[in-house]
C-alpha cells in the first residue's frame, strides 16, 4: 500500500495530515517519515535509531 493511500484514508476517517504553522508544513495527527528525511516535520515524536523505537517527545512512560 502506497503511502498516499494510507494518507488518503487516514484522512478519510478525520485524522489531519500536513497543515501549515506559520511558515512551516507539519504532520498533525500522525506522521509519515522516511529514513533519508528524517522526522522532518514531526517535532512532537522522538526517534531513537540505535535500539529502533519511536515515541512521543513527552512519554514519561519509561515503556519502550
Amino acid at each position: 500500500m502506497s503511502a498516499s493511500l494510507i494518507i488518503s484514508e487516514l484522512e478519510g476517517m478525520g485524522f489531519q495530515g500536513l497543515v501549515t504553522r506559520g511558515s512551516r508544513r507539519e504532520w498533525a495527527d500522525f506522521c509519515v517519515f522516511s529514513d533519508p528525511e528524517g522526522l522532518r516535520g514531526c517535532d512532537w515524536l522522538t526517534l531513537d535509531t540505535e535500539n529502533g523505537l519511536m515515541s512521543h517527545r513527552d512519554d514519561q512512560s519509561g515503556v519502550a
